[in-house]
């Protein structure tokens, strides 16, 4: 990981304090009212994600935040949307397939191994990853 990722988490972290509610189920409605609860414009500028970034959606489950950063980061950016969960996987597959997410890799991590190259990324984004 690159040195300004641990600053972009960091960053993102301070952000999020206090602004998540539990951990739930969400509907694609659902989803996009997280996102904007959440205040998703201000989390990028904080993660300082620009077109061409490479960024990580780690824990990213039913995929909530995905097409967000893939918007993010544009084209020519790279997300990797990675869980460790299959049915969270299939369902990131399905999200990446139907919304024509093309920046978009779905990777089956292990619990001790998101599966990414070292030195691959400009930030990561860890929301309710960690129980």
């Amino acid at each position: 990981m690159k040195k300004r990722s641990v600053v972009c988490i960091v960053a993102a972290l301070i952000l999020l304090a206090g602004l998540l509610p539990p951990a739930t189920a969400q509907s694609q409605g659902g989803e996009e009212k997280r996102v904007k609860r959440m205040k998703f414009p201000e989390l990028v500028a904080a993660m300082k994600l620009t077109e061409g970034h490479a960024v990580a959606d780690l824990g990213a489950g039913q995929g909530a935040f995905t097409a967000a950063l893939s918007k993010a980061v544009g084209p020519a950016g790279r997300v990797f949307a990675i869980d460790i969960d299959e049915s969270a996987i299939k369902s990131l597959r399905t999200k990446v397939e139907k919304q024509s997410l093309g920046n978009v890799t779905v990777v089956k991590g292990d619990v001790d191994d998101p599966k990414l190259a070292p030195d691959s990324l400009d930030a990561v984004l860890v929301i309710d990853a960690y129980h």
